[in-house]
Order: C-alpha cells, then structure tokens, then sequence
C-alpha cells in the first residue's frame, strides 16, 4: 500500500489550497494511498481540504516570512526567525528524518518547506517539490544575500535541487537557479454552486449579491463597523475579522462545512491580495476578483497579469478596502464581460507525474 507523506507550508493558506487538488486527485486515482500531512494550520482548516482518513501532523516544518498583518512583512523579525531556525538546523534536521522514518513514506511532496526535503534526501526517500514560489528566492528578495543569509540559502536550494523534480504550477515565478523545475498548468479545484442552499442558510434575499473578503489566512483586523453599507450586497468575513455589527455581514464559519471550492463556485465576488490559490480557485471558477496589491511580494508580477488575462478582475487601494468603499469597483468588475473559467490542467499533469513515483 503506497504510502505519501505531504509537507505544507503553513504561511497562510495558499499552500495548502495550492497542492490539495493535486493530493486529492492522487487519491481518487490511487484511493489505497495512506496519507500524512505535516502542516502547522489548525485541524479544522486542513481538514477541510481534505478527504478522510489522513494523519495530520500538526508540527511547522520552515518559517516562512514573519507579517505583521496580511499585507506587511516584518524583514528583521524574519532575519531573527531564520537565524533561530538554522542556528539549531542539525538538530531539526535529525527530528524530521525521525518523522519520515516512524511515517515510512514511499514518497515526500512539499509544498514548500525545504526542511523535509531534506531530510528525505538524507534517508533516500525519494521527494518532490510543487509550488509557484520557493522560500530561498523570497527570502533573498526582502533579505538579500549578505554574509548572513548566504549560508541559509545554499541550504535552501540544496533541498530544492536535491528533489526528484520541483513542479512549477502555472502562474509561476521564474526560477532559473532551480534546474530540475518541470512546469504543469494551474492548480485548483472546480465547485458546485450551491447558492439556493447559502440564502437560505444565510437567511438572504433574492437578488442580493454575496461577496466573500479574505486575506488569505493572515491575521489582521478591518474597521468594518466603519464600511458604508449597501443593502444589495452582503459580505462573509474571513476568521478573525467579524466585528458582528451590520445584519449584511456573516461570519465565514457559518458555512465552515461546505466545502470551500463549493463555496467559490456560489459566491458573486471575492475580496482579496494577491496570492496563487485564491488567484487560481476563483479564474477556474469564474469567479469576479477585487484584490488589493501588496507592491512588493515577488509573485505579484506573475500572478497579477495572469489574472487580469485569463480572470475578471480589478485593483482597489487600501483607503478603499479601509473605508468599505467598494460599491463602485465592485459594480465596475460586474459589468465586465465575463470570461470563461479556466482549466485547471495542472491537476491531471501533476498526477501523471507523480503516479510512478508511488508505484
């Protein structure tokens, strides 16, 4: 019985809407394919992008960026983190090894932790990396590459040169010092709309339309007792950002049960910053997008322009987002003819590639 062990970044939620479509199509292929995920997220997020039965294993395996809100990066507080984190790599390294011995995998897929690519390559377990970013160039972009950081990064992109390959799902940013990255289309997951059952549930009117404001799992609060209110436009509100004062804004864990590609494929916009899982979900769900960009996060060039292309879409400023002014760009991103949904392709080229691995 193939066993998989999956490692997910646990910045946010991007990474695991980013590769659980892929997981999942695996296991439909394969349905006997034990799973372990080891990723920092609560239970109840992770479980929601996945099928039953897996073993989660609820334990950070890299460190990501450190923000301070969802849109502001905290540079020495990162440099503070990595130092923690590579100052005592031998003996995260021997503790990771330890989880792959006892979990036995017959293959690792991270998404994109470099820690347990490692140590698969340690073990000779083979392992591969999926993602449209990697950390080494993140970091190297906010941090640069100093005296300091040269030694964290060598480490990085050992790992991630060291996997069998590293899947580049469409949009990507460019790695040029990643030889073995194999590119594959879009990653995400298609809905069923299931927006008779939502107004119910929500106890909302005909007509009223339904827009989701998302962060992207990044904590950070909103002043939303201070957004003018539209009676024709009622609003789910991410965890963490439901102040409870207006009867048209729901918190998002009333539906927390619904699958969330279903979700996706009921709503009439999302609010959101740029980030590939909700980019990807809502162009291959034709779902409408205001996003709020962030300016320097290196996979807006890539992501943004993909978007506004294959996607309807729309930039706000965050005096807008602050003050709920978003009446009009929202009217304005309804009035755009509305563009096909996209296929997720990556899905099926993502199995095909990873199915002999688990043979």
């Amino acid at each position: 019985m193939p066993r998989l062990f999956v490692a997910i970044s646990g910045h946010g939620y991007g990474h695991l809407g980013q590769v659980s479509p892929l997981i999942e199509a695996l296991r439909t292929a394969r349905p006997e394919i034990e799973l372990a995920v080891q990723c920092a997220l609560p239970h109840e997020v992770v479980a929601a992008r996945f099928s039953p039965p897996f073993q989660h294993i609820q334990k950070r395996s890299d460190v990501g960026m450190v923000m301070r809100g969802p849109l502001r990066l905290d540079v020495d507080a990162s440099l503070a983190a990595y130092a923690a984190f590579h100052g005592d790599w031998d003996r995260r390294l021997k503790e990771q090894m330890a989880l792959l011995e006892n979990a036995a995998p017959d293959l690792v897929l991270a998404d994109v932790p470099y820690l347990p690519l490692a140590a698969a390559q340690r073990l000779d377990i083979p392992s591969v990396a999926v993602c449209s970013l990697h950390w080494a160039a993140i970091l190297r972009a906010y941090c640069g590459e100093t005296a300091q950081t040269r030694p964290w990064l060598s480490v990085m992109l050992a790992a991630y040169r060291g996997a069998e390959c590293f899947l580049r799902p469409t949009p990507a940013m460019a790695m040029p010092e990643l030889p073995n990255t194999e590119a594959i289309g879009p990653l995400a997951c298609r809905g069923r709309n299931r927006r008779d059952e939502i107004d119910a549930r929500l106890g909302l009117a005909s007509g009223t339309r339904l827009v989701l404001l998302t962060l992207g799992g990044i904590a950070g609060d909103l002043p939303l007792i201070d957004w003018s209110r539209t009676p024709d436009i009622a609003w789910l509100v991410d965890r963490g950002r439901f102040d409870g004062t207006a009867a048209e804004m729901h918190p998002l864990s009333l539906l927390d049960d619904l699958p969330f590609r279903d979700l996706l494929a009921s709503l009439d916009a999302v609010v959101t910053k740029p980030g590939y899982g909700m980019f990807t979900e809502a162009a291959c769900n034709a779902l409408p997008v205001l996003y709020l960009p962030r300016g320097d996060w290196p996979e807006e060039p890539f992501l943004i322009p993909w978007l506004e292309r294959h996607g309807n879409a729309r930039a706000i400023t965050p005096g807008m987002l602050a003050a709920g002014a978003l009446e009009a760009p929202l009217e304005q991103l309804w009035a755009q003819s509305r563009k096909p949904p996209v296929e997720p392709a990556g899905v099926d080229e993502g199995v095909e590639r990873l199915l002999p691995l688990l043979s």
